[in-house]
C-alpha cells in the first residue's frame, strides 16, 4: 500500500491536509503511517488483508473525536504522544491503572457481534464443554485484544488502549486472561481488585489459551506472528 493508495482512500479534503506521510509499522491486518495533518499530528492505518473486519470497530470509536476519519479500509485518527508498553518496565501500580481502562471498555452499551468461541477450528472436548457452561456468557463490551502492543504509554504517564478491531460482545474474563499475559498482578491480585470468581477465571484461561494457540496455528503462524503464548500461572 502506497501514498497513491492513502490519496484514493480518502475524501479530497482529508488527503488535502495531510503532509509528511511516513511508513511507520507494518502488522499482520495493517500498515500504518504517519502524518501531520494540519499542525496536528496523525496516524494513517491500511488495512492490508480482510482477516480482521471493522464494523464493530467502527460502532466503537463513532464518537471518539480522537477519530477523524474511518471506513474497513482506512482509519486516520490523533497520533499519542509516547510509546508502546514496556513490560519490563511496567508495575503493579500502572496494572491497576490499565485495568481501569478496561473497565471502561467493559462498560460501553454499544451494539457488537458476539464473540465467535469456534471462529477457528477447535477439537478439544473440555474445551467446548467449557464454551457450553458459559454459553450465555456475552454481558460485557470486550477489547478482544488485549496486549502490550495495543497500549500506548503517554509522555504524561497516561495509559491508552488502542486497536478496537476485536471488539466484540463477550465477557471481561477474556480481556482479563489476556492481561495476565504480561500483568505484574498475580492471578489472586486482579481477582481481589475485580471480585472475579476464581474457578471461572481458571476456566476462561484454559479456552482462551486455546483460542489463542488456534488463532496462532490456523492464522498467524504463516503471517510470523509470535507474541501468542500461555499465560503465565502466577500465583
Amino acid at each position: 500500500m502506497n501514498i497513491k493508495s492513502i490519496k484514493e482512500l480518502l475524501p479530497k479534503k482529508i488527503y488535502e491536509k495531510l503532509s509528511d506521510i511516513q511508513l511507520f509499522y507494518e502488522g499482520f491486518h495493517n500498515k500504518t503511517y504517519l502524518a501531520n495533518y494540519g499542525d496536528e499530528k496523525v496516524q494513517i492505518r491500511v488495512a492490508i488483508n480482510k482477516i480482521a473486519q471493522h464494523k464493530d470497530e467502527i460502532e466503537y470509536i463513532k464518537n471518539d473525536y480522537d477519530y477523524i476519519y474511518f471506513t474497513d479500509e482506512i482509519l486516520v485518527k490523533k497520533w499519542y504522544e509516547g510509546h508502546i508498553l514496556n513490560e519490563k518496565n511496567l508495575t503493579k501500580k500502572d496494572c491497576y491503572v490499565i485495568l481501569d481502562k478496561m473497565k471502561k471498555v467493559w462498560e460501553n452499551k454499544g451494539n457488537y457481534t458476539k464473540m465467535n468461541w469456534f471462529y477457528y477450528t477447535i477439537d478439544d472436548v473440555k474445551y467446548k464443554k467449557i464454551v457450553e457452561k458459559y454459553k450465555d456468557d456475552f454481558n460485557d463490551t470486550i477489547h478482544g485484544d488485549i496486549r502490550a502492543k495495543n497500549i500506548i504509554h503517554t509522555y504524561n504517564n497516561d495509559f491508552i488502549l488502542i486497536d478496537f478491531e476485536w471488539v466484540r460482545k463477550g465477557s471481561k474474563y477474556f480481556d482479563i486472561c489476556s492481561f495476565l499475559k504480561f500483568s505484574k498482578l498475580s492471578k489472586q491480585e486482579v481477582i481481589d481488585y475485580l471480585k472475579l470468581d476464581k474457578e471461572k477465571l481458571e476456566d476462561y484461561i484454559y479456552i482462551t489459551n486455546l483460542f489463542n494457540k488456534n488463532a496462532y496455528y490456523q492464522v498467524y503462524d504463516k503471517l510470523k506472528d509470535f507474541y501468542i503464548g500461555e499465560i503465565k500461572n502466577k500465583k
